[in-house]
């Protein structure tokens, strides 16, 4: 049972009060492997939180039964989550074309669609982990997503330590690593989801719980989500294969048309991955956006012919995309944030054991990287967009 009160208006940080029935009771109320847990959730979502483990009513054996380790004994095999994203897809593609295929496992996460192939007509068992959380009888939902970064980066390592690797590749580009942390939203918290210090924590984690250890890296850190996009259109010739991945962060009630889901075009990631086709000179066809007009003068008018849900809260949405791209584009230069990016390159220096130096020189290259893609899409959309007028 979970309890989480609404964020409060003059902060960001609640007090949770988390307890679950386990199995082993003992591993689980263990010092450490509490502090750990708490620290990671913690560090993840800016909350205080409170763990208690109970045992559970029924044995591990009459719940599920008991997943056995896989015996392939071999250790270079690598794990990556896989989703319907499009740095997934790619980074996926990517570190498949370094190596051998068949040492590359792929674990299904964040679909709720049933995208079962069938074979000898019956669907396969599954191709993504089925698990769903029962809130009642306390009904009240998490309203913050920040969490979901605890439950992808466990359930990879379960992946890895179930196969017998230590090696799971985090799908991430810089921009979406690293620029929630370097230029947080108004009070809220910085999100760290993606970040190599809260992968840091989730490797602590597990090896309390499990005394295994896990090794998370990021091999697409340093570069922007466009020179990703680029390497994974040079590896695969099939458009759909990027075409069909899903960035947008609206539901799809804000992001439907003609009885079709499309990304909304606006928000924070739909800018993003805008931004990243237009860098790597890949052409997208504008029915994939609500908004299919960038180019236009006015919000309204850039909306598909039709649309009835513009909104004040959408064109919020779409002001804070923009800025938040933006000045993460001014970073590099502005010397209001030098001190801020000399502490972020020492937490990540610490972290990928590299010295501060070499973290900012990484660093400063990826924002640059960013600042020349946004100003060549801010110019080709023009002075007249309204997203130019929004940042004016």
């Amino acid at each position: 049972m979970r309890q989480a009160l609404k964020r409060p208006g003059y902060g960001w940080a609640r007090r949770i009060d988390l307890q679950l029935p386990v199995h082993d009771a003992a591993r689980w109320q263990n010092p450490r492997v509490m502090e750990c847990i708490a620290a990671a959730l913690k560090f993840l979502t800016g909350d205080e939180w409170k763990l208690t483990f109970t045992g559970a009513k029924l044995s591990a054996d009459s719940d599920f039964g008991q997943q056995s380790l896989f015996e392939w004994g071999d250790t270079g095999r690598t794990i990556t989550p896989f989703s319907d994203g499009l740095d997934s897809r790619a980074v996926s593609a990517i570190l498949g074309a370094q190596g051998r295929v068949d040492r590359l496992i792929r674990v299904r996460v964040g679909s709720k669609a049933d995208d079962r192939p069938v074979r000898d007509r019956r669907k396969v068992p599954f191709l993504n982990i089925p698990f769903s959380v029962n809130m009642k009888p306390v009904g009240i939902k998490e309203s913050s997503v920040r969490s979901r970064g605890f439950k992808f980066t466990l359930l990879s390592a379960l992946a890895a330590y179930l196969v017998g690797t230590h090696d799971v590749a985090m799908p991430e580009s810089g921009q979406g690593a690293l620029g929630p942390t370097l230029v947080p939203t108004s009070h809220g918290y910085e999100d760290y989801r993606n970040h190599p210090r809260f992968l840091c924590k989730m490797e602590e984690v597990f090896d309390a719980i499990f005394g295994y250890s896990i090794h998370f890296r990021l091999p697409q850190l340093w570069k922007t989500k466009g020179q990703t996009l680029a390497e994974f259109a040079a590896i695969e010739s099939d458009p759909e294969e990027w075409n069909k991945t899903r960035s947008c962060w609206q539901q799809s009630r804000n992001s439907s048309f003609d009885r079709t889901r499309r990304h909304c075009g606006i928000c924070a990631a739909c800018m993003l991955r805008r931004l990243s086709f237009h860098s790597a000179g890949i052409s997208e066809p504008k029915e994939n956006y609500i908004w299919e007009d960038l180019r236009s003068g006015s919000f309204e008018d850039g909306v598909v012919p039709g649309f009835t849900k513009v909104t004040r809260a959408m064109q919020r949405y779409g002001i804070a995309g923009a800025l938040h791209l933006d000045h993460l584009a001014e970073m590099r230069s502005s010397p209001l944030h030098r001190v801020r990016l000399k502490r972020h390159a020492w937490q990540l220096g610490e972290r990928l054991q590299m010295t501060t130096t070499e973290a900012e020189e990484r660093l400063l290259g990826l924002l640059g990287q960013h600042d020349r893609e946004w100003k060549a899409f801010m110019k080709d959309l023009g002075p007249k967009s309204f997203v130019a007028q929004w940042l004016a």
